[in-house]
């Protein structure tokens, strides 16, 4: 069993005299509340969290600040903490004043074996990504034995703040570097490297946070999402994130916007409705965005992508029903249930795609290949949708765009469903290639 222990330091502050770098915020939250849910999110149920020895009012800070359960995290003192563990326990140190993100947790957790975390090709940290330039620098988390933890314990002047430097000179521990890790991450499809980065003082929190907004944007994104949508949705992630405001509640907003837009099309004001259908493409993206920056999933944000599918399929319904008059025999109206029809489909075809080849290779169909990424970025879907009828409708009327839409479905189902079928007949691996 894994149990994970959160290592607190006292650090100097560019701000106050001394400070407790783990309780400061870094996107909305603490370092420390960013550990422990990005710990339970790899599944460790245990946590000890360790403050500085000598130190009781830094403990009881740390005490009043944590709320979860005390059968999962535990603020004890370090002359008891080896009591926490037993013998067939293997320890996970975390480092509490570093920015850990959560695939380099899940890396080292899924390796097993007793070992260091460390980055053999750690750029100068004016990247803005990294926190030292230092040839395989420690990352500040390692997994051990407790039969290992307990021999290091027998040395009296050994305090636990101290383990993860001495494992660092150790030249029998197992060293895991960072670029072992795939660069290719399967929940924001798209390569990105695993962040870390030392937090010392105040202005790194700045520095972190533009790590954490950046590993919540996904990838394979449709033109309209990559340079209209990602930019707005960063900037207002970045603020939500020290705000009150949950994912959820994003979710209930946009949705009531969503709605609205098709209250707004049955009403007759299908201009505004189409304007405001392309605002709630912006505010689509954020609840997942914060989400993930916050480390605050939900069933409800598992549950998203069904409301979206609705509020989106009644604008296609609804469009077609008053541009054809209210006659559910219109051709026009036929259009609205064809552009549905168009969309399951393709939903459809990437699901089947990825249960019979996908998910062997964890690839989805729209980054299979550099063609089908390409495809992807023009393929049917709302938002391309959405700018067709902003941008075809004034020409030609909005009765024509929404069949241009249809056609534009029509083609994507004919790309889309044919790569499906040749590769998954042809068993072809996917291209390696970054995007």
């Amino acid at each position: 069993m894994v149990k994970s222990v959160i290592l607190v330091n006292e650090h100097y502050h560019d701000t106050k005299p001394t400070s407790i770098v783990a309780l400061e915020k870094l996107s909305g939250i603490t370092l420390l509340e960013r550990h422990l849910r990005t710990l339970k999110s790899c599944g460790v149920q245990t946590t000890i969290i360790i403050p500085p020895p000598n130190a009781p009012e830094i403990a009881r800070t740390i005490s009043d600040q944590i709320t979860d359960p005390k059968e999962r995290v535990r603020v004890v003192d370090q002359k008891n903490t080896i009591s926490e563990f037993n013998e067939d326990d293997t320890v996970l140190l975390v480092a509490g004043h570093y920015y850990i993100e959560k695939a380099l947790i899940d890396h080292i957790i899924k390796f097993s074996n007793p070992s260091l975390l460390i980055d053999s090709t750690a750029p100068n940290c004016n990247d803005k990504a990294f926190s030292s330039n230092v040839p395989n620098a420690p990352v500040g988390c390692a997994l051990i034995s407790y039969k290992t933890l307990q021999a290091l314990l027998k040395n009296d002047h050994l305090r636990w703040q101290d383990l993860l430097p001495h494992l660092t000179l150790d030249e029998n521990t197992h060293q895991l570097d960072i670029e072992e890790i795939p660069s290719y991450k399967h929940n924001i499809r798209r390569h990105r490297r695993s962040m870390w980065m030392q937090i010392n003082r105040k202005s790194d929190c700045g520095i972190a946070h533009s790590l954490v907004i950046d590993s919540a944007q996904k990838g394979s994104l449709d033109l309209p999402a990559q340079l209209l949508h990602a930019p707005i949705e960063n900037y207002i992630v970045s603020k939500l994130c020290n705000t009150s405001a949950t994912p959820n509640q994003i979710t209930l907003i946009t949705n009531i916007a969503a709605w609205t837009v098709t209250w707004g099309i049955l009403s007759g004001y299908l201009w505004l409705s189409l304007i405001g259908a392309a605002f709630v493409g912006i505010m689509d993206g954020l609840d997942g965005k914060l989400a993930r920056a916050k480390i605050k999933t939900s069933k409800v944000g598992e549950l998203e992508h069904i409301f979206d599918m609705m509020f989106e399929y009644s604008w296609w319904l609804s469009l077609g029903w008053v541009l054809g008059g209210g006659n559910i025999d219109s051709p026009t109206f036929m259009a609205g249930v064809a552009l549905v029809l168009l969309n399951f489909t393709d939903s459809i075809t990437g699901v089947g795609f990825w249960f019979l080849l996908g998910k062997t290779y964890m690839r989805i169909l729209d980054n299979y290949t550099p063609l089908d990424l390409a495809v992807r970025k023009i393929s049917g879907r709302r938002n391309i949708y959405i700018w067709l009828l902003l941008l075809t409708g004034p020409m030609w009327g909005l009765t024509i765009a929404l069949w241009v839409c249809v056609w534009w479905g029509i083609a994507t189902i004919i790309v889309r469903g044919g790569r499906a079928l040749w590769l998954i007949g042809s068993q072809q691996a996917p291209q390696k290639f970054k995007f």
